[in-house]
């Protein structure tokens, strides 16, 4: 199916300079992942190359008013521009080694969310366990949960359900662990050459970026359960182990959080704001009403969009 005509005439006014950007008065937050060597999102979609990024923060000094994330949180908003903070999810080792030099390039803050892996011994997150064992194709079959899962079309599935979806929706760690259990061999071995999308801060990295002016670190949980899905009280245990951790690490009070994979609860929002953590990210708004919840802010996903420069700038203004 074509472009719709709307779209397309929206799309070529913006290129052409005949539509503004937008966004003045409103504020945006921006969601990254990995940050790579160019082309490195034909491995990993999550992960842009450096020559991408650079792009993107010399148009967002331009065009945008560029804050950290706890302005945004305090209202600050810019009259004129879309006012927007940067943020990285999952902790991963690139975010220091190629993220950071184009940030302190150009002044840009950004906030950092970071997991439990470390104190947990994990040497890599579930997600990217799943999928860079679907790139390679080296195990053409998993068993989740009593079930067989296989590698088709580089995903694995049983019958006509995805195996990450299945995870998600779990919640919980117990299908993680059989993931781990029967994947991890390959980080030694077809994972080695991956490296870069998968490596993730070590303790020393972490205290590294937090002593950074521009840099800020929050907690992207524990286990990265999908924590709306599981007991409020295990979702809580993951806030108060995630939090201490990182405070322990950094030496400063963490209040921010990221919920994994945007996974959460009016009731968790509540609660977790009781233990002090008063800025909390989504991926996007699950209820409608969610909007008018000052603790909480929903995010615009940053990806390789093969689009033109001034309309990705539109998009996301128009998104806030």
């Amino acid at each position: 199916m074509g472009e719709a005509i709307g779209h397309l005439l929206r799309r070529k006014a913006v290129e052409a300079g005949l539509l503004g950007i937008g966004g003045a008065g409103k504020a945006r937050v921006l969601m990254y992942h990995g940050i790579g060597d160019p082309g490195c999102h034909k491995v990993n979609i999550r992960h842009i190359g450096v020559d991408v990024f650079e792009r993107h923060l010399q148009r967002y000094r331009e065009c945008f008013h560029v804050v950290p994330l706890a302005a945004i949180f305090d209202g600050e908003r810019h009259p004129k521009k879309l006012t927007v903070a940067l943020t990285f999810d999952d902790g991963l080792r690139n975010n220091l080694t190629h993220a950071l030099p184009l940030l302190e390039k150009y002044a840009t803050p950004a906030s950092f969310f970071i997991t439990g892996a470390n104190p947990l011994g994990l040497p890599i997150l579930w997600g990217d366990l799943l999928d860079l064992s679907a790139h390679v194709g080296a195990e053409d079959d998993v068993h989740v949960d009593g079930r067989g899962w296989h590698l088709d079309d580089g995903q694995y599935r049983s019958q006509d359900e995805l195996l990450r979806n299945h995870i998600k929706e779990r919640g919980i760690w117990a299908p993680k662990q059989q993931l781990y259990d029967q994947l991890s061999h390959q980080l030694d071995g077809a994972f080695q050459p991956l490296r870069m999308f998968w490596e993730l801060l070590s303790d020393a990295d972490i205290k590294q970026m937090a002593d950074r002016p521009l840099v800020t670190i929050g907690s992207h949980g524990w286990w990265h359960n999908n924590m709306g899905n599981i007991p409020l009280a295990d979702a809580m245990d993951e806030v108060r182990n995630s939090t201490a951790y990182l405070e322990q690490l950094i030496g400063r009070p963490v209040n921010s959080i990221a919920w994994p994979d945007g996974s959460y609860s009016e009731q968790l929002t509540q609660a977790a704001e009781a233990l002090g953590v008063t800025q909390q990210l989504a991926v996007g708004y699950l209820q409608s009403n969610d909007a008018a919840n000052p603790r909480l802010l929903d995010r615009y996903g940053i990806y390789d969009f093969p689009i033109h420069p001034r309309f990705l700038l539109h998009s996301i203004a128009r998104g806030s």
